[in-house]
């Protein structure tokens, strides 16, 4: 069965590994997806958790990634640095990226 399973998972806190977990398939398209961004700037792919839910990630390519936010989960009052004045759908592929995400479907 080629299902494009793949996990993400962020560290639970500092110094903790993040995971990148999927079948072989599902790896080769995130690969596929990777270069796309390498070369154009934008990529995008559709996956599936194991519990069949799918999902998309857009991919984008940034010259300087220092003033893009970095986001924590449940953060009442965001504390940021004078250069993190980006948010993620504010850097200059994430439209093309999602864009492309949108043509491939669910």
């Amino acid at each position: 069965m080629t299902a494009h399973f793949l996990h993400l998972a962020s560290p639970g806190r500092d110094g903790a590994a993040a995971v990148i977990a999927g079948d072989y398939d599902a790896l080769l398209r995130l690969r596929t997806a990777i270069d796309t961004a390498l070369i154009s700037g934008a990529g995008a792919a559709q996956f599936y958790s194991s519990d069949g839910e799918s999902y998309g990630i857009v991919l984008v390519r940034e010259q300087d990634m220092g003033s893009a936010c970095t986001a924590y989960r449940n953060e009442a009052e965001p504390q940021r640095s004078l250069r993190e004045n980006r948010r993620l759908d504010q850097l200059e592929q994430f439209t093309p990226a999602a864009r492309m995400l949108l043509s491939l479907g669910p």
